[in-house]
């Protein structure tokens, strides 16, 4: 059976916000739901970003969500005629560019349809899962720059950053360049799972775990050490990479200044902010602490924690942590095989190979890497940017033929990788992949969205870690 819901919205600043509403309301009344707010948040951006954007005098932004038995659609219109979302010159920073690129990754990740007369629409669809209607297949990317209940949709450390020096490159939709932690991307404890627990009663749909994290950690802001602790706690949060809570005696006591911000976090009560100060410098809205955590979590109770990008970096003992606090859940294995892989676009044979590696991540499907040797490599075009993995490196990109970013190479990856250094993997939804003749097709649920760089992180330091 079908259902429609659709609104049309004139262009204006709280049309992201109205449609939001609009969302959460239809997905109510058809009893569906919400998904930790990730479809609302979804539609929410596009249409904030269409208003703002795509919306030339007198346009309106039509939202349409489609509910089918198996699926939800989303489209929201827009006036404009361009088809890729383009990210302005370096006038947007912030969470302003974190939503542009949000926007510009849903839509070249999940698609773009020309409108008659004049206009696109962007477009996406939500699978329903078999096991749990609560479970969502696609998944945007957490951030780390905000207190755990200030979502849009989230955004931070992701391998498809775009990195020094293209800071505005646009980051292709990659599912490789990702790890799953134990509450986000398909953990889990993410809204996301690929698995579900064995119990009798279903277990709430959030569920949040904080642990020791047993290792010394340290915050860096405008050149100067503002926190150093042994007893850091790490917080697993749905949807979200993990995020380091300082004791406050272990956090420099010039280095917050309260600020009248309050906020609320649906599972731990108020969220006080602060700026942090160091120097001649102060960055507003810089750090957080719970002031109203309820009984079960007291672990938390008179902790702080930063927001990622706004400090100048973070250290286990001496050596930085690239992307977001280290997680313990986080794992990669390659693997030789024989088996045979066969990448084609149209008739012609991009790469044969009878010894491939397989790279098997957590909560991803496995990615195979072929060598150089097996691949026609005047197929291969380089194309302009980079983007950076916080666990593999920087990775490069190549257009075969017509299909843009149709494959990828760490072509000097981490020490803790460099089996793939230099070898190259192919998106089996832009040419056709094979293994043992049988042809592989892209998975739901591994899409996310990218985010910022770390602050000051530059390509010698990635290339030296």
């Amino acid at each position: 059976m079908r259902h429609l819901a659709q609104h049309t919205f004139s262009a204006r600043p709280q049309t992201g916000r109205a449609a939001r509403g609009f969302a959460m309301q239809a997905l109510d009344s058809w009893g569906r739901c919400q998904r930790g707010g990730v479809i609302p948040a979804c539609v929410s951006e596009l249409a904030g970003h269409a208003a703002q954007h795509g919306s030339p005098d007198g346009c309106t932004n039509p939202v349409r969500l489609i509910r089918h038995s198996h699926c939800l659609y989303v489209a929201v219109h827009d006036g404009a005629f361009y088809f890729r979302v383009r990210i302005p010159p370096a006038v947007l920073s912030g969470a302003a560019e974190r939503r542009i690129r949000i926007v510009q990754e849903l839509c070249n990740a999940w698609g773009v349809r020309a409108l008659t007369g004049k206009g696109k629409a962007a477009r996406t669809c939500f699978r329903r899962p078999e096991a749990h209607v609560s479970r969502c297949a696609v998944t945007p990317r957490p951030s780390t720059t905000t207190a755990p209940s200030e979502v849009s949709p989230p955004a931070p450390p992701h391998p498809r950053t775009p990195a020094p020096p293209h800071p505005r490159t646009p980051a292709p939709p990659h599912p490789e360049g990702n790890a799953m932690g134990l509450s986000w991307q398909q953990g889990p404890l993410s809204a996301g799972a690929i698995g579900h627990f064995l119990t009798p009663e279903p277990l709430p749909e959030r569920l949040l775990f904080a642990e020791r994290l047993r290792r010394r950690m340290r915050v860096k802001f405008n050149g100067s050490w503002i926190a150093d602790s042994e007893d850091v706690i790490l917080l697993h949060e749905p949807g979200r990479y993990p995020v380091a809570y300082f004791p406050r005696e272990d956090v420099g006591k010039q280095s917050l200044i309260p600020s009248s911000k309050v906020t609320h976090h649906k599972d731990l009560g108020d969220t006080a902010w602060y700026a942090v100060h160091a120097g001649e410098r102060t960055t507003e809205r810089a750090a957080w602490e719970f002031t109203a955590l309820p009984g079960y979590a007291a672990d938390l109770q008179g902790r702080i924690a930063f927001a990622w990008r706004a400090m100048d970096a973070f250290y286990e003992e001496d050596e930085r942590v690239l992307g977001h606090a280290a997680d313990p859940y986080h794992r990669i294995d390659i693997r030789n095989t024989s088996r045979t892989l066969e990448v084609r676009l149209g008739d012609t044979l991009i790469a044969r190979s009878e010894h491939p590696l397989v790279l098997f991540e957590s909560g991803f499907a496995p990615r195979w890497y072929v060598p150089r040797a097996d691949i026609d490599q005047t197929q291969l075009h380089p194309v302009d940017g980079q983007t950076f993995c916080p666990y593999k490196g920087l990775c490069n990109y190549y257009d075969i033929g017509d299909a843009r970013h149709a494959a990828w190479s760490y072509t000097n990856a981490y020490q803790e990788v460099d089996r793939i250094s230099g070898l190259v993997s192919f998106e089996a939804d832009k040419v056709e992949v094979s293994l043992d003749g049988t042809r592989l097709h892209l998975e739901p649920g591994q899409s996310v969205v990218p985010h910022g760089v770390d602050r000051g992180l530059d390509v010698d330091e990635v290339k030296a870690h």
